[in-house]
């Protein structure tokens, strides 16, 4: 009997070649975005710098104030006595004379006119602080005093007159044809200024005489001062 052909996979009995597989496409590395921190430290330090300064000056301004209104309440002109003086250094006549009311406490004579300022005056604004007595004496039936221009802080500023008799007069803020006079053998006349607030001052004749139609009492009985405190306008 025939054997049959023979038939030989060729295909399945090759060899079989050995698979490479491709190596993966290389990933691209990620981009990390790194954002650089901008240094402020600098900037910071110049905004302490202005700013700590200014922040302590309006903290004393706000304290100094506080402060101020402290003082004037507990040592305000009007909420004690005037502080006159007693003992004078007698300066003679003051006729035709311009004097300094801070120039010392000093005594004079008027027989005919002469005038008293404050200190600096007109050039610039009174002293602090001040406290300055003059005493006029009359020669015949007492003195009449004109302000030829009169600009003092309000309320807290006085100048002050007292006649024989111990009564007051204080005057104080602007005044202008202030004419007035005392039936006195003399008038202390009294300026004190505190610590705050200086103005232009004062320029006053004194004159020998007494005029009876500006009698201080009856055109100015709103200034005398009667030892209790006044109340300050607002």
């Amino acid at each position: 009997m025939q054997q049959p052909p023979m038939i030989l996979n060729v295909q399945q009995n090759a060899p079989q070649q050995p698979y490479y597989q491709p190596p993966p496409s290389p990933q691209p590395m990620p981009v990390v975005m790194q954002q650089r921190k901008s240094d402020n430290s600098c900037a910071y330090f110049i905004v302490g710098v202005i700013c700590c300064p200014c922040i302590f000056f309006v903290f004393m301004i706000i304290l100094g104030g506080i402060g101020a209104a402290v003082s004037r309440d507990n040592l305000g002109p009007r909420n004690n006595p005037y502080n006159f003086t007693t003992e004078f250094s007698d300066q003679g006549s003051i006729n035709s004379l311009i004097v300094g009311i801070c120039d010392g406490d000093n005594e004079y004579s008027v027989s005919g006119t002469g005038t008293f300022q404050s200190s600096n005056y007109p050039e610039s604004n009174y002293n602090s602080n001040s406290q300055c007595t003059n005493r006029f004496s009359s020669s015949t039936d007492g003195l009449t005093f004109d302000f030829t221009s009169f600009e003092i802080e309000e309320f807290w500023d006085n100048l002050v007159f007292r006649d024989d008799a111990g009564e007051q007069y204080a005057f104080t803020g602007t005044q202008s044809e202030t004419r007035f006079s005392f039936a006195s053998s003399f008038v202390d006349v009294h300026f004190q200024s505190d610590h705050v607030v200086q103005k232009a001052g004062f320029s006053v004749q004194v004159s020998d005489g007494y005029e009876e139609d500006n009698e201080v009492s009856i055109i100015y009985p709103d200034v005398k001062f009667t030892g209790e405190t006044p109340e300050k306008e607002q």
